[in-house]
């Protein structure tokens, strides 16, 4: 009765142990180009190519931002456009970030992180730009100047976690 708890308590054990540590990284699909990473990757997530904000390279990570309309709101998406052996995927290690209800309240900033697919990690941050906004400050205590979408009013930030 001992040795058969035991291995009951073992599997359970074994099988949540590795869901913790699946990152879906061998779902991933690999294109011949980074354009076609991102079309194919926008598809599905459900965004057109007009939803795309901007694209930030950090250490030769590139990161594309993008809005997405969500039943609840507005939500921000943050992801990684790998590269592996001249190949290109859609990669993302965060959910997607919601920075506008349905009645029209914002989050004043918000800040998280995320990984690259080559292990690197970042820190984002991201919030409602007021015309007024002349910088941000950071979890370094550094002050600095996000890009701006203008038509969305929204800003974004990355900065490599040491």
């Amino acid at each position: 009765m001992k040795a058969k708890t035991f291995y009951i308590i073992l599997g359970i054990l074994l099988l949540t142990g590795c869901s913790l540590f699946a990152t879906g990284k061998e779902n991933l699909t690999w294109y011949d180009t980074s354009y076609g990473a991102i079309h194919k990757g926008a598809k599905e997530e459900g965004i057109t190519e007009e939803d795309i904000m901007g694209r930030t390279e950090i250490a030769r990570d590139v990161f594309i931002f993008y809005e997405k309309k969500v039943s609840e709101g507005d939500a921000i998406g943050v992801v990684n456009i790998g590269k592996k052996n001249g190949k290109y995927t859609w990669y993302r290690s965060s959910p997607e970030i919601q920075i506008k209800n349905q009645k029209n309240n914002s989050s004043p900033s918000v800040h998280f992180k995320v990984d690259s697919l080559s292990k690197h990690k970042y820190t984002v941050y991201l919030g409602r730009a007021k015309s007024n906004l002349h910088g941000i400050d950071t979890v370094n205590g550094n002050r600095v100047a996000p890009t701006i979408d203008k038509k969305r009013q929204i800003y974004y930030f990355m900065e490599p976690i040491r």
